[in-house]
């Protein structure tokens, strides 16, 4: 069995926790991007951003194992060649359907990447000072019965875990042996249900004894969707590990 390629995130030096047993604990970080810029992107690309953005592919695909996938074996490395079928890809309904779980990850990655460049001009920006943990979502995911490494139709089982166009199979639990995305995307309308769910489970996370889970629910978590909720914002989140 083989773990599929593993990528860092450029966060913030400042977020790190530590356990009770002195391990480093990993979370989410918290960003947003303009939705009608996005939007846009996704619908009809100027020839600039489609450059741009198989030049982020591109770079992914020079590392490619060719034993591990035939769609992105095929695609050229030369942006110029790669650009046109990006944006066929784009226009798809659903953009991993059709890739193997190793051409998945990469494809993925390229994409987080992608979004997550100011020059991209989707409007990215921080939404938290200093990142969310796993364990204040995780208190949340229980308080709605959200099954353990599944997704289902709750927002907070897709939060960390679905990329735009990319719906894991929810039959499926989630495995770091499998697929597993490393960021999800959340567009306006989900951003406001995925704030009634935080909201609604307001009284099982402060009634907790988790402190961390506390802080990070009234300091980061709510904030931050209030603030995306009102400007009609689209969430991104990564994951840290």
């Amino acid at each position: 069995m083989r773990l599929l390629p593993f990528r860092m995130h450029r966060h913030p030096p400042t977020l790190l926790r530590f356990s009770l047993e002195g391990f480093p604990m990993a979370g989410y970080f918290l960003y947003s991007l303009d939705a009608e810029k996005f939007n846009q992107f996704v619908i009809d690309p100027t020839d600039k951003q489609m450059f741009a953005f198989a030049d982020v592919v591109s770079e992914r695909l020079d590392y490619f194992n060719e034993e591990e996938g035939k769609i992105l074996a095929e695609w050229p490395v030369d942006p110029q060649e790669l650009a046109p079928i990006l944006r066929e890809r784009l226009a798809q309904d659903d953009w991993y359907v059709d890739l193997s779980d190793y051409e998945k990850s990469i494809f993925e990655s390229s994409v987080d990447d992608y979004l997550s460049e100011k020059k991209s001009g989707l409007g990215y920006r921080p939404e938290s000072n200093m990142g969310i943990y796993w364990d204040v979502i995780e208190i949340i995911r229980s308080y709605h019965r959200v099954p353990n490494s599944q997704v289902n139709d709750k927002i907070i089982s897709r939060f960390g875990t679905t990329p735009f166009r990319g719906m894991p199979d929810q039959s499926k639990r989630r495995s770091f042996m499998s697929w597993h995305p490393m960021h999800s995307l959340h567009l306006s309308e989900d951003v406001v249900k995925l704030r009634d769910e935080v909201l609604a489970a307001q009284e099982a996370v402060m009634g907790s004894d988790d402190e961390g889970a506390k802080r990070d629910y009234e300091n980061e978590l709510t904030p931050a969707l209030d603030r995306l909720v009102a400007k009609g914002r689209i969430l991104l989140v990564n994951v840290d590990t």
